[in-house]
């Protein structure tokens, strides 16, 4: 057996393995043209949505659920990190954020920052956070109540980015 190649159907010649390798080569690189044609549709960009919560698993039961929907999912535990990566200009740029108050620091500064960067923001809050001042008068995409449901806050990103396409 040569590089187990038989399994695949290849069979070794008489003359050696280098015969054999270029035939291998050769196979493998009709299948790559025959995969990857021109013929194929491009692949479509999945819309792109960042969760950004301190809490962990509504984080990731969110992000679950998204991806069940056909986005592409991103999240992040603290604002400070995403509103750094929102300012490179070679990231792809969401086209809704959920920002769960709980633990962040809300601060004017933040809010201009995000609203400068111009991309529908769903915030989701206790009583506390949405009695804030700067929560009231920022203007937000929806701004949900705690405790929601996970659907609830799908539906809502559905909508969002519907409205942005």
């Amino acid at each position: 057996m040569v590089f187990g190649l038989e399994n695949l159907g290849f069979k070794a010649p008489p003359f050696g393995r280098s015969s054999l390798f270029t035939g291998f080569c050769s196979e493998l690189l009709t299948l790559y043209s025959e995969l990857y044609s021109d013929h194929e549709p491009p692949m479509e960009r999945k819309p792109i949505v960042w969760i950004i919560d301190r809490e962990q698993w509504p984080r990731a039961y969110l992000r679950a659920e998204l991806i069940e929907r056909g986005f592409d999912v991103a999240g992040y535990p603290g604002l400070a990190r995403a509103l750094i990566l929102l300012g490179r200009e070679r990231m792809h740029r969401p086209l809704t954020i959920v920002l769960g108050m709980r633990g962040q620091r809300i601060t004017r500064r933040t809010l201009k920052l995000m609203a400068i960067a111009n991309i529908p923001i769903i915030g989701i809050g206790g009583t506390v956070e949405l009695n804030n001042p700067l929560v009231k008068e920022f203007r937000w995409e929806k701004l949900l109540h705690r405790p929601t449901t996970i659907g609830a806050l799908a539906d809502a990103v559905e909508r969002s980015v519907q409205r942005g396409s």
